[in-house]
């Protein structure tokens, strides 16, 4: 695990930052296309509601959870991940009980992963570096030109052997 390798805490920003700008980059194309076939596959008058727990569901994929592990602090997981989605939805329970809106617990379980992976890239991330585009993001023109067998994945995300 390259993130428990990691030298120095700016290693390890380094490598969280970079991981988290390629997540940003795949869901930019994954969330719309998520959300058409969501759209399609719900049943009529639930569209929002599977639109905002698919968006919610699949945002737990930012969660630092990895980076908590490889670090050896779990506290990071009980801060910012289980904690802002256990509030989500207790916070969710009055308004749901209130109107009988399910999607009022998507939206608050989006906030909280949003809000929470902000405070997290504060805290642990490189500054200014999280967005795509951002200082030290790879351009297109940057990835090598591909073969047979290269891939043309960012590092971040191209399989490694394990190391001995």
């Amino acid at each position: 695990m390259a993130i428990a390798r990691s030298p120095s805490p700016q290693a390890r920003a380094s490598l969280y930052s970079r991981s988290i700008r390629t997540r940003i980059i795949i869901a930019l194309v994954v969330f719309p296309l998520m959300s058409i076939i969501v759209s399609l596959v719900a049943h009529d008058g639930y569209r929002l509601d599977a639109i905002t727990m698919a968006w919610a569901t699949a945002l737990t994929g930012f969660s630092p959870a990895w980076f908590g592990i490889g670090t050896g602090q779990p506290r990071i997981l009980a801060v910012y991940d289980t904690l802002p989605r256990f509030c989500a939805a207790l916070l969710s329970v009055p308004f749901i009980l209130a109107t009988g809106q399910i999607w009022i617990y998507g939206v608050l379980a989006l906030l909280a992963t949003i809000v929470a992976s902000i405070a997290f890239q504060l805290r642990f991330g490189e500054s200014g570096t999280w967005f795509p585009g951002a200082r030290g993001m790879p351009s297109a023109r940057s990835f090598p030109k591909v073969g047979p067998r290269q891939s043309i994945l960012p590092e971040a995300l191209t399989p490694h052997p394990p190391s001995r």
